[in-house]
């Protein structure tokens, strides 16, 4: 199977595992176990998550906006 991704994909990916890897926890831990370490519920993580994204989509069009 051949993905594609983009080159924001790629360094969200990289820079997850580099926290992964600095908190001494394996590249495939679930969503649970990591909402667990943080004290949240997996509900918030992903509503952090999802608040996150908008953010980041947000700046993105205000950048292309501005080319």
């Amino acid at each position: 199977m051949s993905v594609k991704l983009s080159p924001q994909q790629v360094a969200t990916v990289i820079k997850a595992r580099k926290i992964l890897n600095a908190q001494g926890l394996a590249a495939d831990t679930d969503v649970k176990t990591i909402c667990q370490l943080a004290g949240i519920s997996r509900k918030t993580g992903y509503q952090w998550a999802e608040k996150l994204e908008q953010s980041s989509d947000l700046k993105q069009q205000a950048l292309r906006n501005l080319i």
